[in-house]
């Protein structure tokens, strides 16, 4: 009589199966953690920042602002995918183990895995692209530069008319002193 031989790798999916379901559970929060909380706190830093230390920025830096809160928005919005499809793809790789195709597929999970894959990607590029596009707006107002083109900024009170035609050349605060001075040097 012929004694069966078991395969050994068919004693570890259980294992494997056990490390998947743990995976399943850990996934979602490590990463995502992370990311939801770094991207979701330089969103409200930025509010902070806009409405404390900018409360009039330069209008033609707005854009920039806009694309940092737009980069940290998708980020959040991928790492939230992500973790969705990260829990579809770890379902489907114990289902895998369980029909015991885990072996015959080329990645456990299929195509769910690689979606949870290009999530992740996603979310950590746009979070450094939402910071990049809120740092290029903080230090361009924080130097009162419009793009560059800043003056210099002794005003005289008959230089007051040429600083408020040229906007795009000065620097905010000057604008508003030279503001402050002319309506407080006109008798009417």
């Amino acid at each position: 009589m012929a004694k069966s031989v078991r395969d050994p790798q068919a004693d570890r999916l259980p294992d494997y199966r056990k490390v998947l379901e743990q995976r399943l559970a850990e996934v979602s929060a490590e990463y995502g953690k992370a990311v939801i909380t770094l991207s979701g706190g330089a969103l409200a830093v930025s509010f902070a920042f806009v409405t404390d230390l900018v409360p009039d920025p330069i209008p033609s830096t707005v854009w920039r602002l806009w694309l940092a809160w737009l980069s940290f928005g998708t980020s959040l919005a991928s790492i939230l995918l992500a973790m969705l499809t990260a829990t579809f793809a770890l379902r489907h790789a114990i289902k895998q183990v369980d029909d015991g195709t885990i072996d015959s597929d080329d990645v456990p999970g299929r195509w769910r895995s690689r979606v949870t894959s290009a999530l992740n990607v996603s979310a950590i590029i746009t979070f450094f692209a939402g910071i990049f596009f809120l740092a290029y707006f903080a230090l361009t107002n924080l130097r009162g530069d419009n793009d560059g083109c800043s003056s210099d900024s002794s005003y005289s009170a008959s230089s007051t008319v040429s600083a408020a035609s040229e906007p795009s050349r000065t620097k905010r605060g000057d604008l508003r002193a030279a503001a402050t001075a002319a309506a407080a040097s006109d008798p009417t």
